[in-house]
């Protein structure tokens, strides 16, 4: 039976903190600590558009999904999604994911998990209705102070003033991509965004995009033009960055940053990235179930 619940317990933080720490049985993003577990929940309360449902049988929880949506874009993510061990995942799993479906009916629905979460790959590699699956590698850099700025010739900040003019930069690898952060969305959140481009006589030739008001600034993109397809201009966004977040953001745990493919195939970026401090963290996979497929 599946249960929406308006305020959390002990029960359920437990639950979620016991199978978030194997990334077995964990979901994505990962969350490092109990804090982090109860900090999850205590949101939810904040929130209109975000809710906390669970599966339980013979008053046994099974499932534990928390969740939010964003009805303009019809798009909808969880943040937890955690099957007891011993449960029949296609069985739990599917009651679950099919409740969402039935509920947002128009939603594109995206779920994250490790890669070592074996039971939800092989789930979701086999549903009829996955439109496809995202892989991706975790990279994590952590500062004990602040990080010098490299070269700054040719770099500079896009913001409000100058975003027109970025735009269709950015959306020229962003919609090929397929992500989320379109310069439609980008440009409202410019709030929360940092966007460094390089310039060359006046052409944008590369960028580097990310969140940086936060304990985990994260990097969501690199984008560099394929004529100009230098490791060095990378790492010099990449440095200007790292300073940046070091400077504006001094109590951060340790920052983000997310390489499309799993480890293997980015071994080359991983060593580079490591000369930077970066150290690997994980791999995750991101299911994504197209709304028009039946189940």
């Amino acid at each position: 039976m599946i249960i929406p619940i308006n305020k959390s317990n002990d029960t359920f933080i437990d639950f979620a903190w016991r199978l978030s720490q194997r990334g077995e049985t964990a979901s994505y993003p990962r969350l490092a600590s109990y804090e982090a577990v109860e900090a999850v929940f205590e949101k939810l309360s904040l929130k209109d558009t975000a809710e906390m449902i669970i599966l339980e049988e013979d008053e046994h929880l099974q499932v534990l999904c928390v969740y939010f949506w964003i009805e303009a874009d019809r798009y909808l993510q969880t943040t937890l999604f955690l099957v007891s061990e011993g449960a029949d995942y296609r069985l739990v799993a599917d009651s679950m994911v099919n409740f969402l479906k039935d509920r947002f009916a128009t939603y594109t629905l995206y779920l994250g998990f490790p890669l070592d979460n074996q039971w939800a790959h092989s789930y979701f590699v086999k549903r009829s209705d996955l439109q496809y699956l995202d892989y991706n590698t975790v990279m994590q850099w952590k500062h004990s102070e602040a990080y010098p700025y490299p070269d700054q010739q040719g770099i500079e900040r896009v913001t409000e003033i100058n975003f027109e003019e970025y735009a269709p930069f950015h959306d020229r690898f962003a919609l090929e991509e397929g992500i989320y952060w379109t310069s439609e969305r980008l440009v409202k959140a410019l709030d929360r965004f940092v966007i460094f481009c390089l310039r060359r006589e006046g052409k944008i030739l590369a960028s580097l995009f990310g969140i940086y008001k936060s304990l985990n600034p994260e990097i969501f993109g690199i984008y560099v033009d394929p004529s100009e397809a230098d490791l060095a201009i990378e790492d010099r966004l990449l440095r200007t960055f790292l300073a940046f977040v070091s400077h504006q953001s001094p109590k951060m745990e340790c920052l983000y940053y997310f390489l499309e493919g799993d480890r293997d195939e980015n071994a080359a970026r991983i060593a580079r990235l490591e000369s930077l401090g970066f150290r690997w963290k994980e791999d995750y996979f991101l299911a994504v179930l197209d709304p028009e497929r039946p189940c």
